[in-house]
């Protein structure tokens, strides 16, 4: 679970207003999450929807393609927010996936799945960028 560089510095430049409302301040948080990434890779995509789902964010960092997931939470009473990623969600990231890189032609590709931890409780949040957060060995057929 290492954090990339530029994240660690999220809590310095992470929602410096004042947020009306719990979902403006979640908002605010993703931005500054995408912006804060963006430094580290390049952004394809932001909410890229498809018959399967969504995915938060998908990166390119070097060769690897990567699908971010992001989670909040305010309290830890139902673990973590990478815990609430559950086994159904990563066979959706796996669909998304593939149906990113037919959509875009892609045929020779590296991918990783990340998922993006804020914790709201904390003023200001706490983000955690995981790295490699879920792989498909296990998942049988879908893989």
């Amino acid at each position: 679970m290492q954090a990339c560089v530029c994240m660690k510095k999220l809590h310095a430049c992470v929602c410096r207003k004042t947020c009306v409302c719990k979902r403006e301040l979640h908002a605010c948080v993703y931005r500054k999450t995408c912006v804060c990434m963006k430094n580290c890779m390049l952004l394809l995509s932001k909410n890229y929807s498809t018959p399967y789902g969504e995915a938060d964010a998908i990166f390119r960092d070097g060769e690897e393609y990567v699908f971010v997931e992001v989670k909040a939470r305010k309290r830890m009473t139902y673990g973590t927010p990478a815990e609430a990623v559950t086994k159904s969600k990563m066979k959706r990231y796996l669909q998304i996936a593939q149906y990113y890189f037919l959509q875009n032609g892609i045929e020779d590709y590296a991918v990783r799945f990340d998922v993006v931890e804020v914790y709201t409780l904390c003023e200001p949040p706490v983000v955690n960028h995981i790295k490699n957060a879920f792989d498909f060995s296990g998942f049988g057929e879908f893989y």
